[in-house]
């Protein structure tokens, strides 16, 4: 079933919720799934880190299908008559990125904690939990900080259908503060991108040429836990998915901190 409707602009809108409506359900049950699991196999291994850091991973992308999705499924039910107050649009914006900062993040550090797990297996055994949550908690604070900046500068925009706000990376340029917040968020997003990639091949190297390693990845009598192959070649299959989905996004940041050094091509812009 497909709503139409008129913009305030006047744009026609014709737009079919079953699209939305899917993605919120396979969106919530997918992670909601994912923490039952965690839980029931938690008990089962040793590699605690993992299961602490992928656990704030699942609550980053939760939060954005229970404390934004809901908001854009309003927008189709009212068949796009009811539009987001600003406040609602700068809040649905910082939530958008908040989850994808906070998820490269923590994506990031469960590589690093992995390498070092695979470097000095003993004493990454023996880190206390607590470490962890910490280290969680600080990734959430940098990433809420970082996904705030771009709310002072009031560069945010409302995107057809109207059912979704992010970053105004169209008018980003017009303000020189504008155009350092892309420069440095692309610069910090690439650069956590790259120590992923960094990372995960330094890992399949060592594992491909160490050979003592690579049999303990392959002794399945071995308690489950820091040499789990199978934990390996998901780690690497999330960071290889969300780096080459987040990498575009990132590089075109890169190159719009950049237009304002051709102005023909920024004054014909159309915006």
């Amino acid at each position: 079933m497909a709503f139409n409707n008129t913009s305030q602009n006047g744009t026609s809108i014709h737009e079919n919720w079953v699209p939305m409506a899917l993605q919120f359900v396979f969106g919530l049950v997918g992670n909601i799934l994912a923490l039952v699991l965690l839980k029931l196999s938690s008990s089962q291994h040793r590699w605690r880190s993992f299961y602490q850091l992928y656990t704030g991973l699942v609550i980053s992308d939760l939060s954005i299908w229970l404390l934004t999705t809901p908001l854009s499924i309003a927008r189709y039910a009212t068949h796009f008559t009811w539009s987001f107050p600003p406040i609602i649009c700068r809040y649905d914006s910082f939530m958008l990125m908040f989850a994808l900062t906070s998820s490269a993040f923590i994506i990031g550090a469960m590589t690093v904690d992995r390498f070092l797990a695979m470097a000095r297996p003993n004493e990454s055994a023996t880190s206390s939990s607590c470490v962890y949550v910490v280290i969680l908690l600080g990734i959430w604070v940098l990433a809420g900080l970082l996904s705030a900046v771009h709310l002072t500068m009031h560069l945010t925009k409302n995107f057809y259908p109207g059912s979704w706000c992010y970053m105004d990376y169209v008018n980003l340029t017009e303000s020189k503060s504008g155009t350092l917040h892309a420069y440095f968020y692309s610069i910090v997003g690439l650069s956590v991108v790259f120590i992923i990639a960094t990372i995960n091949l330094l890992m399949l190297f060592t594992v491909v040429f160490n050979k003592t390693l690579r049999a303990r990845l392959m002794d399945t009598n071995r308690i489950s836990g820091g040499y789990d192959a199978h934990s390996y070649v998901f780690l690497a299959t999330v960071a290889l998915v969300f780096s080459s989905l987040w990498t575009p996004h990132l590089v075109s940041f890169f190159f719009i901190s950049f237009l304002p050094l051709f102005p023909r091509y920024t004054d014909q812009k159309g915006v």
